[in-house]
């Protein structure tokens, strides 16, 4: 790799960050097996007072976490032999059965190709209807509905929380922290099920990217372990690779002031997200979901993205069979561009990428790509959404594409 691929990267992050697209940033590539670049960049929130971004900050990963949390997990399930890629929900969710979800299979859930809709409409789960008149949220603001949610959705200025799952003080109903003031009780990541146990699918073998399909996932994966998800994935994945900042909760183990915060949420959390998971199906689940929940950083996340490439060992460590690692990381649906569980970066091969590289984003700004012909890993890491998700700069500026096509073109031949 050339000599000057700091220097690029470098440029390509200043301007980045001058322009707004986020208030910081870690980025870490290896390539045959060693770090060439390894550097957190900018501030954890907006303002010269806010502490700077270091390689031991914690960044919230958004749906990075379906494949490093919630697939890390059932690979290593897979592994024992727990299931199939042909088994369907309802063999493992006694509550789906009869019901069109449970005929779904793990492959089509993995594939997105499950026929369920992208999300979830969470603010008719968490509010309290009697709290509001009409619907919870409207596509232009007139009274009243007067609070902005994005660009182009505004939600009802009197609509509250349920009293009934939810609380302003912990207990032990009430223990689960959705954000600051806010604990969730089981009952709420029940009912969130639930509403998904009871959706009927549309389109079932067509792709359609959906949250839901990785919800199921780790519902799956607690009922065929037995165990918490955010329990086995530690004991079983990040504990052996000595990943011991990555997790679920991160409040619950570390100071806030080495996470990074991401959006000003005005409307469900009346407050700027810190420390707890930005994903609103996550945070009310209690902050552990399928979907999203997981924090880490580059230097932890690189191990597992290693061991994968090194065939499902670490050192000396085996932490999944050859086998497993090949299926997962080398299996591509018939009918789109996604792997089981993996997306595949299959749009930018002018850049030199080879059509084997999988990896994931995530909408809080992050993003890994493992490229196994080239023997690459690249992994970056920000909160562009602070302090909103109507971040046009982000767009305009796309730092995430632009590092990596600066490091393809470090390699060229």
């Amino acid at each position: 790799m050339r000599g000057d691929l700091e220097t690029t990267v470098d440029g390509i992050i200043r301007k980045s960050i001058d322009a707004g697209a986020m208030p910081g940033c870690q980025i870490l590539v290896a390539k045959d097996g060693q770090i060439v670049l390894d550097k957190s960049y900018g501030r954890l929130d907006l303002g010269a007072s806010s502490g700077a971004v270091d390689e031991s900050t914690i960044y919230d990963l958004a749906s990075m976490s379906k494949v490093c949390g919630t697939l890390a997990a059932l690979m290593k399930s897979y592994d024992l032999g727990l299931w199939k890629l042909d088994d369907q929900v309802e063999k493992f969710i006694p509550e789906t059965r009869g019901k069109a979800v449970g005929r779904i299979t793990m492959s089509e859930l993995l594939y997105h190709q499950s026929g369920l809709p992208a999300m979830l409409n969470i603010f008719r789960i968490v509010l309290d209807p009697e709290s509001y008149d009409g619907d919870p949220f409207k596509y232009s603001a007139r009274d009243p509905y007067t609070v902005k949610i994005q660009e182009g959705v505004y939600g009802h200025k009197n609509a509250r929380l349920r009293t009934d799952i939810f609380s302003s003080e912990k207990s032990e109903e009430f223990s689960h922290e959705v954000a600051e003031g806010i604990y969730a009780s089981d009952s709420a990541r029940f009912e969130i099920m639930d509403a998904i146990y009871n959706l009927t699918p549309k389109s079932r073998g067509k792709y359609l990217y959906s949250d839901l399909n990785f919800c199921l996932l780790m519902q799956i994966q607690e009922n065929l372990t037995g165990a918490p998800h955010e329990d086995w994935v530690e004991a079983a994945v990040f504990d052996p690779l000595g990943a011991f900042s990555t997790g679920y909760r991160p409040l619950e183990f570390y100071d806030r002031e080495k996470i990074a915060p991401t959006e000003v949420d005005r409307y469900l959390r009346k407050q700027h997200v810190h420390g707890t998971v930005h994903d609103e199906t996550a945070a009310f689940s209690g902050g552990v979901q399928g979907n999203a929940g997981l924090f880490s950083n580059v230097d932890e996340l690189v191990r597992l993205f290693q061991t994968w490439l090194n065939g499902g060992v670490y050192g000396d460590q085996r932490i999944y069979s050859e086998e497993t690692v090949r299926l997962f990381t080398e299996s591509k649906s018939p009918t789109c561009d996604r792997g089981l569980g993996f997306d595949r970066l299959v749009s930018k091969q002018e850049w030199g990428i080879s059509p084997k590289t999988y990896g994931h984003t995530g909408f809080t700004g992050t993003c890994f790509w493992i490229d196994p012909t080239e023997n690459l890993i690249f992994i970056f890491l920000s909160n562009r959404v602070n302090p909103s998700r109507d971040n046009k700069a982000f767009t305009r500026m796309s730092p995430r594409n632009a590092v990596l096509k600066a490091v393809y073109d470090s390699m060229a031949k």
